[in-house]
């Protein structure tokens, strides 16, 4: 037991002289041991600084990813949004347009088919297309074929009924579009498209009930001037010219 005791003492003195030689040949610039031990601090914080680099690199390009994701995701968002943006624009101009041309037909002159020659079987389908009650129809060709005078009064005002029903069916539905669709229409177009179709669907009674101190070719000629307006802003937005200078029109 002494035996192992006095080697245990003889290695830990062994060692410490050791160490403290070491500790003293490092401090000597240039030795071995000074060499060494740097080199081997040095590949320590290479490596700790590698793998934090590294670790650091990935983390950068999971952001850039990310904000890659991100970024294309917002474009191709846009794109489907101005693709939208354009296709309203389009469409509420079409409706706008077709029903605008149906106020057209209450005043001026217009050609319509004077009923001469015709037989009792092509005023039947005139009256089909006319969209005509059954009691109605059967009253006309009734009427035809008693007094055809008469009867060409009475289809007159089938027509100018009929021409009426189309014209509001029309502006409601360009009106319902642009109701629908307001989310994709900046303020000056809401406003120029709202005054032009809320002018239109004045016209409705305007034409329904005519009262001598109306003057529906004025007031059509009216919203005309206001779906002008409403077409040079959805041009300027489409680019398809050079904003013009600001509009000035007639409030709704």
């Amino acid at each position: 037991m002494a035996t192992a005791w006095v080697v245990l003492h003889w290695v830990g003195d062994t060692m410490s002289v050791l160490f403290t030689a070491l500790i003293a040949l490092y401090w000597i610039p240039g030795s071995p041991v000074h060499t060494a031990v740097d080199a081997w601090i040095q590949r320590r914080v290479s490596l700790q600084f590698e793998k934090e680099l590294a670790t650091f690199r990935h983390r950068l390009d999971l952001d850039a990813e990310a904000v890659r994701t991100e970024h294309q995701r917002l474009l191709h968002n846009a794109a489907l949004v101005t693709e939208r943006k354009h296709e309203v624009y389009r469409e509420l101009f079409r409706l706008t347009h077709i029903a605008n041309g149906r106020f057209g037909r209450f005043y001026g002159l217009q050609r319509m088919a004077n009923f001469d020659g015709w037989t009792r079987a092509q005023i039947t389908q005139h009256l089909d297309g006319l969209k005509l009650p059954g009691q109605m129809r059967d009253a006309v060709l009734g009427a035809w074929d008693a007094d055809p005078r008469r009867a060409v009064l009475e289809i007159r005002a089938a027509e100018r009924a009929f021409n009426l029903d189309e014209a509001e069916r029309e502006a409601r539905e360009a009106w319902n579009y642009f109701v629908l669709n307001q989310l994709y229409l900046n303020d000056a177009i809401t406003d120029a498209a709202a005054a032009v179709l809320r002018k239109l669907l004045a016209l409705v009674p305007a034409v329904q009930y005519p009262d001598p101190q109306t003057d529906i070719a004025r007031l059509h000629q009216e919203a005309t001037e206001l779906l002008e307006r409403l077409k040079r802003l959805l041009r300027d937005e489409l680019r398809v010219a050079q904003p013009g200078p600001p509009l000035v029109g007639p409030a709704a």
